[in-house]
């Protein structure tokens, strides 16, 4: 059945991008260990933003779609809950913001990044709206990141098209040969 199949791809990516020292999960993952970036569980060696963000709201959004009677939706949740509750332990302390390398906040040439503020604050207040977390523990860190998503990406030009601003510039799993 297609629930069957979401459920699946959600639990395959659990099984092999989860970092169980971060919480975080790893942007990669190469089967047969070959690829140069991939350590001895063939995860790459770092979680990228955008990656946790589009996991995040993958799982907020698909659980429109799984039934509630679906034997495993409680399980999505639970990784839903706890992949936020990571994401806040990693939020920018002073901006509300999430950094393009999320486990390297502090390297040089980090910086935080648009999209993956946006798609973890969409994801943390639709969580809230569909009563998946507790407003009392998450809206206060969703609201500060949104006040500041506005403040340092958002801009309007004169036409009114709206730009986003500081998005992922460059990305990738290796220097070279790649």
């Amino acid at each position: 059945h297609i629930y069957d199949d979401a459920v699946l791809q959600i639990e395959v990516i659990r099984k092999h991008h989860f970092d169980h020292e971060t919480g975080l999960y790893r942007h990669g993952w190469d089967e047969s260990r070959q690829q140069l970036w991939a350590d001895s569980a063939g995860q790459s060696p770092h979680a990228w933003g955008r990656a946790q963000g589009w996991f995040v709201m993958g799982l907020v959004d698909a659980l429109d779609y799984i039934p509630e009677s679906h034997p495993q939706r409680e399980y999505i949740i639970d990784i839903y809950k706890e992949s936020v509750e990571t994401a806040i332990k990693y939020q920018d302390k002073e901006s509300g913001l999430w950094y393009q390398v999320m486990d390297k906040p502090a390297e040089r040439g980090n910086y935080v990044e648009s999209s993956v503020s946006c798609m973890l604050t969409y994801a943390i207040l639709k969580g809230i709206r569909k009563g998946y977390i507790d407003p009392d523990i998450y809206a206060g860190h969703a609201k500060k990141a949104y006040a500041n998503i506005l403040k340092q990406f958002i801009t309007v030009n004169k036409d009114t098209t709206i730009n986003i601003r500081q998005c992922c510039e460059v990305g990738g799993l290796g220097g070279k040969p790649y």
